[in-house]
């Protein structure tokens, strides 16, 4: 499904930006299409694909993000999860950057936009937007 989009994605985004031994938290990939999305799914596969092709830095499994979306009394799909609650999950675990996915468009084949965050600064570090 996405994983030609993630490949490309891995390699502008990921190598980069990000400092060996730091803690990367993918959030839920965020639904702006005109209907139903595995977001679940598609954030699954950027957690494995990121884990299986780069090894200097940590990924916050999605166990552990499911876990302190409950303890928050939210679900990951919510339409609550936003940048700001995003920032405070990031920070709660310790993460040092968020790679944040809005997923928007036609939802039989959706358009996906990555941004690279740093949760020190808040600043986006990079951009990255290709169809799934």
């Amino acid at each position: 499904m996405a994983t030609g989009f993630i490949k490309n994605a891995a390699e502008c985004i990921f190598f980069d930006n990000i400092e060996r031994d730091s803690v990367l938290l993918v959030n839920m990939v965020k639904n702006k299409t005109d209907g139903i999305l595995q977001a679940s799914k598609i954030t699954n596969i950027l957690i494995n694909y990121i884990v299986e092709n780069t090894r200097k830095y940590n990924v916050i499994d999605m166990g552990v993000l499911y876990s302190v979306y409950r303890e928050l009394g939210m679900l990951p799909e919510d339409n609550r999860n936003s940048y700001s609650f995003s920032m405070k999950i990031a920070n709660y675990l310790k993460a040092n950057y968020i790679l944040y996915g809005i997923a928007y468009g036609d939802a039989s084949k959706p358009s996906l936009e990555l941004q690279l965050i740093s949760v020190k600064t808040g600043e986006i570090l990079r951009v990255v937007n290709s169809s799934v």
